[in-house]
């Protein structure tokens, strides 16, 4: 009896998870989330250091029919007059200036999937040299509605990884970040070397940041937004895809359902 009761839970076992791994397979690698096309343009919000005496300035136009470029130039100069009549909310001056930033909410965006489906987020896009940040914001990990947290991750490791998006946009890239990759932040410090996990249904904006330390102009000229999974054939023989995935679980990713 016990025998055959091990049997069926074990035939039970087996069906659930080639259920799931059947959805999993029907789920495409790549869904477009934010696209960069003139009329998308609209829902973002720029920012730079003018806000705390800084000289730094940005835009974001339309390039083309599909893309639009973040330029502008990071000035590391502050007036410091301007400071002393404006000061943070924390009364100090201002020690760091120099960046440049543009967010949008995803409130703002339709369609939003359960991102627990994917691997993360990945760019289309052509940058220059510079070392863009991507900013994510979730609902706080301490259930408080005022807070969100901010995780960041650098942009220039994932580009070894990158690949063109389509052999008609030699020009673009495709760069896959893996949830693992960002790191909980605090006003550009980083809060742990093994952070909580994201909520990643509880996403409140995505954005760009560039604040590299570095003066002079900048441009990238941007695409789309999109989540992403690796594909099982490079989940087998990618090495830089393996060190990925085994990012995502190390930083407690892996309730992220694997193909």
């Amino acid at each position: 009896m016990l025998t055959a009761l091990r049997a069926a839970a074990a035939k039970v076992i087996a069906e659930v998870v080639q259920a799931e791994r059947t959805q999993l397979s029907a789920l495409p690698t790549r869904v477009p989330l934010i696209h960069f096309a003139e009329k998308d343009l609209g829902r973002w919000q720029l920012q730079s250091d003018t806000s705390i005496g800084g000289f730094s300035k940005c835009s974001l136009v339309p390039a083309s029919a599909s893309t639009a470029v973040f330029s502008g130039s990071i000035e590391l100069e502050a007036d410091v007059q301007r400071q002393r009549q404006q000061r943070s909310d924390q009364g100090k001056l201002a020690s760091k200036t120099g960046f440049c930033a543009m967010r949008t909410a995803v409130s703002e965006v339709d369609g939003w999937p359960s991102l627990y489906d994917f691997h993360g987020l990945s760019l289309r896009l052509r940058p220059d040299a510079r070392g863009y940040v991507l900013n994510v914001r979730a609902d706080s990990i301490l259930g408080d509605d005022r807070t969100d947290d901010l995780y960041q991750t650098s942009i220039r490791p994932f580009l070894r990884g990158a690949r063109a998006p389509e052999p008609h946009q030699p020009e673009l890239l495709e760069v896959r970040i893996p949830w693992g990759a960002f790191a909980l932040t605090w006003r550009g410090c980083v809060q742990s070397s093994r952070p909580p996990p994201m909520n990643l249904n509880r996403l409140t904006h995505v954005g760009l940041l560039l604040a590299d330390g570095e003066g002079g102009a900048f441009s990238c000229e941007l695409e789309s937004i999109s989540a992403f999974r690796f594909d099982e054939d490079e989940q087998v023989h990618d090495p830089f895809v393996r060190e990925a995935l085994r990012l995502n679980v190390d930083r407690g990713y892996d309730d992220v359902r694997d193909g």
